[in-house]
């Protein structure tokens, strides 16, 4: 159920968000899922501006959300206050009260959700930007420092959790790829530093859309809504729990994982090259209900986990842990499949596999599995003996056939 008005690519979903399907072969949840991402794959691809193949796919889309040194600043900054789990934009604004409060009939438009939610940030924010530069050049490093400084301020304890002690944001592992680098916790030094205002040079003239960017924060930021969500399940917990903040950015570094997919950068950048990546990021999941999804989510986790009856601290970690692996899942490295297909003669192999396995669906066989030649003198030898050890050709008790993907496709 979504808090507000679907916009942008989900503005033409109306009330159906679910499909059930019953079947008897409990292969086919894993089949389907299969074959819907490959074609979401395929149609988030037909975005970008020109036709790609698997093997540029990582060589033209690389991973946007890093953390980076641009001309001796440090440029990731942005990236990091779209994981960081502010606890007082998740404390100050809630999409799900603001849309219950909506008084027309219906759901609230984004655009009405984002001013309610500056009004309630108001308050809080007006008195860090007073005495502020009121000429010059607009200064986008705000973006981030004006929530690092309404923590500072409302929740200094923070500034521990930034630090490198035990359970900090720095000793949290992750199941995605190992591309937080070494300028990940200069980032957060500097993220630390400028809620004490040391934040050299002085900041600015603030952005015209500062105050609308910070609220789209406060609705859609990964980190403010895994935090948000969590507390749901977690309400005893205080905003700035060190459990809660495990689970909210296991949950963020997540999202980071999978918005850092050749896909996802295909889908969401397209011809727009002159806005931000992590702006991008940011209007899709305001525009998608990230809250409502990820609300839905952990509600459901902790019956499915069994976490029920467990402390609130160790629920939230759990049910983090949890969501973060699953954002974390990503298909065989592109370092392998790019070898594997661009072997001479071997992805017309792979491709004939197939087609013998689809082409035997006339065949009379209860069931047919396709071998791969041994492995050992090719470079996608093993993949291939993977893939046709897990493509099965299934009579139906009906006397109907279907070519069944399994999840174990590529690893």
């Amino acid at each position: 159920m979504p808090y507000s008005s679907p916009d942008g690519p989900f503005a033409s979903i109306r009330e159906v968000t679910k499909c059930l399907v019953f079947s008897a072969w409990n292969v086919v949840p894993d089949a389907i899922a299969s074959l819907s991402s490959y074609e979401a794959e395929r149609i988030m691809l037909s975005r970008f501006p020109r036709p790609l193949s698997y093997g540029e796919l990582y060589n033209e889309l690389r991973p946007l959300l890093r953390y980076s040194r641009t001309e001796g600043r440090l440029s990731g900054m942005t990236v990091l206050i779209l994981l960081y789990p502010s606890p007082a934009l998740a404390k100050l604004v809630d999409p799900l009260k603001i849309a219950m409060s909506y008084g027309n009939n219906g759901l609230i438009p984004v655009r009405a959700l984002i001013d309610a939610a500056t009004k309630f940030l108001k308050p809080s924010l007006n008195s860090l930007l007073e005495g502020v530069a009121n000429s010059g050049p607009e200064d986008r490093r705000w973006y981030w420092a004006l929530p690092a400084l309404l923590d500072g301020k409302m929740f200094p304890g923070m500034k521990c959790w930034l630090g490198d002690g035990h359970d900090s944001w720095v000793s949290i592992a992750t199941d995605g790829p190992r591309e937080r680098g070494e300028l990940f916790e200069e980032h957060l030094r500097l993220f630390r530093q400028s809620m004490d205002q040391d934040i050299h040079p002085p900041l600015g003239r603030p952005p015209k859309d500062l105050l609308q960017v910070v609220s789209s924060m406060a609705l859609a930021a990964p980190g403010v809504c895994a935090l948000r969500a969590l507390k749901r399940q977690s309400p005893g917990l205080d905003w700035d729990s060190q459990d809660l903040l495990h689970g909210a950015v296991r949950i963020s570094e997540g999202f980071r994982t999978l918005f850092n997919l050749p896909e996802s950068i295909a889908l969401l950048r397209g011809d727009e090259r002159d806005e931000s990546y992590w702006m991008l990021a940011l209007r899709h999941c305001l525009e998608g209900n990230i809250q409502s999804l990820l609300d839905e989510q952990c509600h459901c986790l902790v019956e499915s986990l069994g976490v029920i009856d467990e402390s609130e601290a160790e629920r939230c970690r759990t049910i983090g842990d949890s969501l973060g692996s699953s954002l974390s899942l990503s298909a065989l490295h592109s370092c392998s499949l790019t070898k594997c297909l661009s072997a001479r003669g071997w992805g017309k192999l792979i491709l004939e596999a197939i087609t013998r396995v689809a082409g035997s669906l006339c065949g009379s066989a209860n069931s047919k599995t396709i071998r791969a030649p041994p492995s050992g003198r090719t470079p996608c030898g093993t993949l291939l003996t993977r893939l046709s050890d897990r493509l099965f050709l299934l009579r139906r008790p009906s006397g109907k056939k279907a070519l069944i993907f399994t999840h174990g496709v590529i690893q």
